[in-house]
């Protein structure tokens, strides 16, 4: 079978499996009409890579290994496309006893809540964030650039009402 066969499978498999991938990601994220724009393309490019390689598939069976394998790329792609994206907020909560991560926090125009807890040893500060998930990396690495012992725990938010969610890239 001609090589340019084997590259168009899997090269519009890969396609298929990115916009997938990043379809679930908008849709979840309530950007209905956005997904079903995604989903018209990803069927459009479905028919056209299952038709290669279903087309004479019994006397040319590497199309079944170049389908696959589209579809594992693309399912990668996709993921790193969503991962730069970034949609969407997070909820983030970090336990420390160092007062200035509250400070430099405050200094980087972050908003937070703080709550006074006490863990086994000492008093501690309870912190929640409610971030852009594309700022969360930078809120991180300002924590642990001052207490490297904080813990922090992030979670994906549905549904953010209310309050300050400042978008920091």
């Amino acid at each position: 079978m001609h090589p340019f066969i084997y590259l168009a499978i899997f090269s519009l498999k890969l396609l298929e499996n990115a916009l997938g991938t990043v379809r679930m990601i908008v849709a979840m994220n309530g950007k209905k009409m956005l997904g079903a724009i995604l989903q018209f393309l990803i069927g459009i490019v479905w028919v056209a890579s299952a038709s290669m390689a279903i087309t004479n598939v019994t006397n040319d069976p590497i199309k079944i290994f170049v389908f696959a394998f589209g579809s594992a790329v693309g399912s990668y792609v996709g993921c790193a496309v969503e991962n730069k994206l970034a949609m969407g907020e997070n909820i983030l909560f970090c336990i420390t006893n160092q007062m200035e991560v509250l400070n430099q926090l405050n200094e980087a125009g972050y908003t937070y809540t703080t709550l006074l807890g006490s863990g086994t040893k000492d008093s501690c500060y309870v912190i929640l964030l409610a971030i852009p998930r594309k700022s969360k990396k930078k809120v991180i690495q300002i924590i642990k650039q001052i207490d490297s012992r904080a813990m922090i725990i992030s979670e994906v938010s549905d549904t953010i009402v209310g309050g300050n969610v400042i978008s920091h890239t």
